[in-house]
């Protein structure tokens, strides 16, 4: 999206057309009004000439399985997956190392008031699906102080990492939320995500695509300073004692595994959900 607004490419002939940016991992406003109807003009795949600080710099844009100039037509949906390649006429590095380092400033810049929100494929990876609006915590309707209450634990334990790992604690820390559908447990979460200007990580344990090891790599690969959302629960502790049910894929021990064992990774702030909690233990 910095490319396509920077003025060298907005003079640019060799374009593509899109009516979103999500795909191209930007974060479109016309979903927040869905009469308004918006055109996207951005670099089309190939290569294109970039002057940045007095130096000109080849931009190539490829996709897998692109040929020749780089042009392919786009997937049926999905984000896009595509290699930029920067090409620079000299020996100072430090050219491209700046453009990146602006184009990545601009990028928090967008989002700093926006809460970005990621769910699983059905491949075990992270798709980027929603970019909307940082929601005020005031705007979810709880019992007086308790969001505010929760907030300062959440921002108390993202200022004590040292002091974790000075007494040899784990660095974790984890949530339960449970209620009848529609009481507000994701809308909460999104609030907080965006008081404390973290991402969310979405995972339906309910999932029958999901397995354990899947699991265990989805968080690993998450954000290392993120909010961790695992929906219903309760779906894990249906294959403990011989159960049959269908509800999901996941075992009661690779969740443990996932949150708390010896692979576990450190620093998110994790979130569980169930609407049936009286099937915990």
């Amino acid at each position: 999206q910095w490319l396509a607004e920077h003025p060298d490419f907005q003079r640019s002939t060799n374009l593509s057309v899109s009516t979103t940016l999500r795909r191209f991992g930007g974060s479109s406003t016309q979903e927040e009004d869905p009469g308004q109807s918006k055109v996207y003009f951005v670099p089309a795949p190939g290569s294109h000439l970039l002057r940045y600080k007095n130096n000109w710099l080849l931009i190539t844009r490829t996709r897998p399985g692109s040929a020749g100039s780089g042009a392919s037509s786009l997937p049926a949906s999905g984000p896009v997956r595509e290699t930029l390649q920067v090409s620079l006429l000299g020996r100072d590095r430090k050219v491209v190392e700046d453009l990146i380092g602006d184009a990545h400033q601009a990028s928090l810049a967008r989002e700093r008031a926006r809460t970005t929100v990621y769910f699983t494929d059905q491949y075990g990876n992270w798709v980027r699906t929603a970019s909307r609006a940082a929601r005020p915590l005031s705007s979810v309707v709880l019992p007086e102080k308790q969001a505010q209450g929760l907030l300062r634990d959440c921002q108390t334990f993202m200022d004590k990492e040292a002091w974790y790992a000075s007494h040899g604690i784990p660095y974790r820390r984890g949530y339960l939320l449970y209620g009848t559908p529609g009481t507000g447990k994701t809308s909460l979460v999104t609030a907080l995500a965006g008081s404390l200007g973290l991402s969310i990580y979405v995972i339906n344990l309910s999932s029958r695509v999901l397995t354990d090891e899947m699991l265990c790599e989805l968080m690993a690969n998450a954000a290392a300073k993120c909010i961790l959302l695992l929906e219903d629960v309760d779906a894990a502790f249906s294959h403990r004692e011989g159960s049959t049910s269908l509800q999901g894929s996941v075992t009661f021990s690779g969740l443990l595994n996932a949150i708390d064992g010896v692979a576990a990774q450190e620093g998110r702030l994790l979130f569980l959900t169930t609407n049936h909690v009286d099937k915990l233990d």
